[in-house]
């Protein structure tokens, strides 16, 4: 029997082919997942933490604002190479007509110093001369600006005319989300708001001072009506601030990779099913030969183990040597978690899909070997499969009502993923009727090969629910993905 599991990944290379290619979609899918959920993850947090990228030490004010005096102090301590004032202030953002772009905006302080401009232009330039102005990405294109068009801000009863030099991605403050954004340099925001005040002044240490030796001076010179905060802190204080979204992302990230787990072993089930199918006659044959029903089973799944290790490792070993950054996006890498679900899929989640064919395969009598006739399934079986999958529909549908009372994304996931295993449980009661009704249209337009399709999907629905699901798990995953 073992020579024979050999011989067949050996001699039948379309079906070999055929296998290692599901295996390799679902391997695949679940590492790429993996890996794009740490990237997307790491690229969340790169957002968050952006507005803080390059300073060593920050001063806040206790309470009000920093004035010029706690400025120059600053700048004339002995640990600072840098030190650079921040701002931010409510304005009103003016289109042509004299109306509010939007309901909220912000302007946003540009540093002077290029080191210290946390934002990043999206297109054109940040602002660097009096008089200029970028705008976030949604405004300058809900108002129609573009760099070199005039941009007139408000506040304070006053309204100033700017020049858009380019347009800025403010990252994702909470205090900056769906609202407008304008970014000038310091002096023109401090002018326009008529406030010479200061939100936090950001310092930039010498070669040799540390950022706590940095923030123990500054507290110093400055007194008890401020706090310090050192390039550590800050980064905490970042991630905390957004401790709730990263876990959302990380619930709805983390489902889909169990997503990608459940489709690959949907497909490689589904291949194997077709596979063994198609050796049912040489199985019998085996049989014949004095096989046992445990030999068979054995050697099915260990064909199957023996492919989805081989695939597993050498998908681990095309990935790492791929392990290098991609483009602009941070960084695609492969980490251990990745691998491990990569390697844990090819051979468990391979294995645990052949299961069932292989059972299947055990169950083919030894005189099938000379005759044209395949098993059929028991009218319990078909039972019992359409009672479960109306209970895991009804149950679905449950889940999604909770879903959309409660607003959590992982009842929603749950909903929908049993609700598509009861869809794919009740697919031979359904591809009999729907084929039967299609072929009243491709029977009339599709003469002897479309009533040979209709036929045959009527009298093996099963067959044709398998065949058909892998499509079925392609349309759905887009829509899940997309929606996502």
């Amino acid at each position: 029997m073992l020579r024979a599991t050999l011989s067949q990944l050996l001699v039948h290379r379309g079906r070999l082919v055929a296998t290692v290619l599901a295996i390799v979609l679902g391997v695949g899918f679940v590492t790429g997942t993996l890996i794009f959920t740490d990237a997307m993850r790491a690229s969340y947090l790169d957002r968050f933490a952006r507005a803080e990228r390059g300073v060593d030490a920050t001063v806040e004010p206790a309470r009000g604002r920093l004035d010029q005096e706690a400025l120059d102090g600053v700048r004339m301590l002995p640990g600072v190479a840098k030190a650079e004032p921040r701002l931010t202030g409510e304005v009103v953002i003016v289109d042509h007509g004299g109306r509010a772009v939007q309901d909220a905006s912000f302007g946003i302080s540009v540093a002077a110093d290029p080191a210290l401009r946390w934002q990043e232009p999206t297109g054109g330039r940040l602002p660097a001369a009096p008089g200029e102005v970028a705008l976030d990405d949604a405004t300058a294109q809900h108002a129609g600006l573009r760099p070199g068009d005039e941009v007139r801000l408000g506040a304070g009863g006053r309204v100033v005319a700017f020049t858009m030099v380019g347009t800025v991605d403010p990252g994702l403050s909470g205090r900056f989300r769906g609202a407008a954004v304008a970014a000038l340099p310091t002096a023109d925001l401090q002018r326009l708001l008529g406030d010479p005040g200061y939100d936090r002044i950001d310092l930039v240490a010498r070669p040799g001072t540390s950022p706590e030796a940095l923030a123990r001076q500054a507290g110093d010179a400055l007194g008890g009506g401020v706090r310090t905060l050192t390039a550590a802190e800050l980064a905490d204080r970042a991630v905390r601030s957004v401790a709730e979204e990263l876990v959302a992302v990380g619930t709805l990230l983390g489902l889909f990779a169990l997503v990608a787990v459940g489709v690959a072993g949907f497909v490689i089930h589904n291949t194997f099913t077709i596979l063994v199918a198609q050796r049912a006659r040489q199985l019998a044959l085996l049989r014949c030969l004095g096989a046992g029903r445990a030999q068979v089973f054995r050697a099915v799944v260990a064909e199957t183990a023996a492919l989805g290790l081989a695939v597993a490792v050498g998908l681990r070993a095309l990935l790492e040597g791929l392990d290098q950054p991609l483009g602009t996006f941070p960084p695609f890498r492969l980490g251990g978690g990745a691998a491990a679900a990569g390697l844990a899929t090819g051979v468990l989640v391979t294995v645990v899909a052949a299961v069932l064919p292989a059972r299947r395969a055990t169950m083919v009598a030894p005189l099938a070997a000379f005759r044209d006739e395949t098993l059929a399934p028991a009218a319990t079986a078909g039972q019992l499969r359409l009672a479960a999958g109306g209970v895991l529909l009804a149950a679905g549908g449950v889940l999604l009502w909770l879903a959309r009372s409660s607003g959590s994304t992982a009842v929603l996931v749950a909903g929908g993923a049993v609700t598509f295993c009861g869809i794919v449980a009740l697919a031979p009661a359904l591809v009999g009727p729907v084929a039967r009704a299609l072929g009243l249209v491709v029977g009339a337009g599709g003469g002897v090969p479309g009533r040979l399709a209709v036929g045959n999907a009527v009298r093996s629905p099963r067959r044709a629910a398998a065949t058909t699901a892998a499509l079925m798990i392609g349309v759905t995953l887009l829509a899940a993905f997309t929606t996502g």
